[in-house]
């Protein structure tokens, strides 16, 4: 996976603690945190940059995906709305399409 090219209005703090996510070659990663750590926005507004490079496919998955859109498809407009890059995407129940890369 190679670092994600990220726009110079979204570019994220240095002193970001899940900065990691952007410059790291790794595949995988644990995150910690109490709650409130801003763990989920955080990854929602990684996976939101990382569908503007191609070849990207993101998987969200719940135990039942029928709960997608009570849970995950609200959190991650939330944070594509603070971003001010929500017109950028196509919501469904259940599936949110970059509508630059697809």
């Amino acid at each position: 996976m190679s670092k994600i090219e990220i726009p110079d209005r979204l570019k994220v703090k240095k002193d970001d603690p899940f900065l990691p996510l952007y410059t790291s070659k790794k595949r995988y990663f644990f995150l910690t945190g109490g709650r409130g750590s801003l763990k989920s926005s955080s990854v929602h507004k990684f996976i939101a940059l990382l569908t503007f490079q191609k070849n990207h496919g993101i998987l969200f998955t719940r135990y039942t995906m029928a709960s997608a859109e009570a849970s995950i498809i609200p959190e991650f407009k939330m944070v594509t709305d603070r971003l001010k890059i929500t017109d950028d995407f196509h919501f469904t129940k259940t599936r949110v399409t970059n509508r630059h890369t697809g």
